[in-house]
């Protein structure tokens, strides 16, 4: 399906532009889409898209950056509005992972599409952005440690190696997109659930501790 807007839902401005390239190039692939295609879809000018973006690899950085910022936003936050007990914690951040890839799947693809699978589009990044983004990565990979040693060290987590399950339960969030339909038999909270329930057993929390640690703990993306 191609994304199309109506006339009064076109924008111009810099968030507007990020919004919609992440749609096309989320649908379409990065280099199925050109910058006339982007401004044809906006409503506005070439010249006007270049005003805010020099070329389409700075574009594609500024919707790798602005996504896995509010990602790390909506994570974040569901963590802190989480109970101190490492379990809801851990079942927070995981649920909150999931609904951000599924609910925000254009911007997934477009992540793993530059990051992994065949064909990587980093190339197109210059080594300052590329350090950005690894920057941003780590940070998420170091929430998810932290919370994970801190069940290890309250004796709620038995897990013998923190960074390797911190790994593990990434790659694991990472891939729902790959499996999930809005038309399947799971809702968007159930899948989260199941996931967050998932990643508690791998850390070695029994499954009645499990299901406790959810109550509550399904936050829902900005």
């Amino acid at each position: 399906m191609t994304t199309s807007f109506r006339p009064e839902q076109r924008e111009s401005g810099r968030d507007a532009i990020v919004r919609t390239a992440t749609l096309l190039f989320g649908e379409r692939g990065y280099q199925g889409v050109s910058m006339r295609l982007l401004a044809e879809q906006l409503g506005i000018t070439a010249p006007s898209l270049y005003h805010h973006f020099s070329s389409k690899e700075a574009l594609l950085f500024a919707v790798l950056e602005d996504n896995q910022r509010d990602f790390l936003a909506t994570t974040e936050e569901a963590v802190a509005k989480a109970a101190p007990d490492p379990r809801r914690q851990l079942a927070a951040l995981v649920a909150s992972h999931v609904r951000y890839q599924i609910e925000k799947v254009e911007y997934a693809r477009v992540y793993d599409r530059t990051f992994l699978g065949m064909g990587p589009l980093v190339e197109f990044l210059s080594d300052e952005q590329r350090g950005v983004m690894r920057v941003l990565q780590r940070r998420h990979t170091e929430n998810l440690r932290r919370v994970i040693q801190g069940g290890v060290t309250e004796g709620v987590f038995t897990v013998k190696d923190v960074s390797l399950a911190a790994f593990a339960i990434i790659s694991m969030c990472d891939g729902v997109i790959t499996w999930y339909r809005s038309n399947g038999r799971l809702t968007v909270k159930e899948a989260a659930g199941l996931y967050a329930t998932m990643a508690l057993d791998l850390v070695g929390v029994r499954p009645d501790a499990g299901s406790s640690a959810l109550d509550g703990q399904l936050p829902s993306p900005r």
